[in-house]
């Protein structure tokens, strides 16, 4: 997405552009960016960055780290210096909310994100935001989200309550962390990762709390794919010997969109807003102009 009066291009790497912004390191924002990328300069969390490089092959000399509360000013050929403030998006790690300067109008983009009280305040001061790009995977939902910290403890509570079984844990190659965790911490024992989603954890620093090691521990953490078609054919499937935990946002609707299965247990862990939340987050910062991203 360009950002509007300017040439500088967030969550898109396929075009040509003054410089590069990425919100976060899930793989629908940062499409075109693949080895050896070379454009321009990339603007992103010390977090991304370093999954930038050490995932993706981008050479350093190109990234600009950019972490909360921290402003740089972008030289851009179209509308001049633009400063760039970064926010914590309350989101995956290392995820962003971006404030750009342009010519003295105000303009915010969310990235993905979850209200909490810390961004209420901070929005609160940039208020009123002249054109506001923001979030909309949950915009069409009629659920409400309970707090993240209700949530974990939900899925801690299925955890401890089935310790003497394979514990099997939905997650994402970036994202859940905090849930993965609080599970990994209540139950003493770290949760096995495949290869790729293992060497990401660790690159955050979550090194205490996985393990590549499938014998070490009966805690596993798998994507969400898996659980939809290949774990359906092992026999812990069919033979209860395993409980299968899925934190996802989707769990607030009376039928989630995908398969229903009463042998999975689904915790309504999220991190972007739920409607309510968004609407409050748009009374909050007061924008002249909305357009929304997913």
């Amino acid at each position: 997405m360009i950002i509007e009066g300017t040439r500088i291009s967030v969550d898109g790497f396929g075009g040509r552009a003054s410089a590069y912004v990425l919100s976060h390191y899930h793989a629908d924002h940062r499409s075109g960016l693949c080895e050896g990328w070379s454009r321009g300069d990339l603007y992103a969390s010390g977090a991304t960055c370093g999954l930038v490089e050490h995932m993706d092959g981008v050479a350093p000399g190109r990234l600009h780290p950019l972490d909360p509360g921290e402003t740089v000013t972008i030289d851009d050929p179209q509308a001049g210096a633009v400063t760039v403030t970064a926010i914590d998006a309350n989101h995956c790690p290392g995820a962003l909310m971006l404030h750009f300067d342009v010519k003295g109008a105000s303009v915010l983009y969310t990235g993905d994100f979850r209200i909490d009280d810390a961004m209420r305040e901070r929005v609160a001061r940039l208020a009123p935001v002249g054109l506001l790009y923001v979030d909309g995977t949950y915009a069409e939902t009629a659920g409400r989200f309970p707090p993240q910290e209700e949530a974990i403890d939900e899925v801690v509570r299925l955890a401890e309550a089935n310790a003497h079984k394979d514990i099997l844990l939905a997650v994402y190659t970036l994202g859940k962390n905090r849930v993965l965790e609080a599970v990994s911490r209540r139950l003493g024992k770290p949760v096995y990762l495949p290869a790729r989603t293992l060497k990401v954890y660790r690159l955050l620093g979550y090194g205490e709390f996985v393990t590549g090691d499938r014998k070490a521990t009966n805690i596993r953490g798998y994507m969400r794919g898996y659980f939809e078609s290949y774990y359906k054919m092992q026999r812990s499937y069919h033979d209860g010997s395993a409980v299968v935990i899925i934190p996802t946002g989707w769990a607030v609707e009376g039928e989630d969109r995908y398969e229903r299965d009463k042998r999975y247990h689904y915790v309504a862990y999220s991190e972007h807003c739920d409607a309510t939340e968004r609407a409050e987050f748009i009374d909050i910062v007061k924008p002249a102009r909305i357009v929304d991203i997913t």
